[in-house]
């Protein structure tokens, strides 16, 4: 898969999956949301599950030089409210 990274490990509910490819959508201020419907490890019914979109710590991609062209999710922070 072009553009993808290498997730070290993710965990849900009770599965673990390992250095698996999964191609970056967005990334957060810790953390990137990653598709993972090209995906070899998932099975189709785990992609239902997941909504073919994981959200995975950066501290858990493995090549980290690969998001930098990934769009950046910006958290606008709005001033305090004057109550006049």
């Amino acid at each position: 898969m072009e553009n993808s990274v290498i997730v070290s490990i993710y965990k849900f509910e009770d599965k673990k999956w390992t250095n698996f490819e999964a191609v970056p959508v967005k990334k957060y201020e810790c953390s990137v949301l990653l598709d993972i419907s090209n995906s070899q490890e998932f099975t189709a019914k785990e992609k239902v599950e997941l909504n073919n979109c994981i959200v995975v710590s950066i501290k858990k991609i493995k090549n980290k030089s690969k998001l930098s062209e990934t769009p950046q999710f910006i958290k606008h922070v709005y001033g305090q409210k004057s109550n006049q």
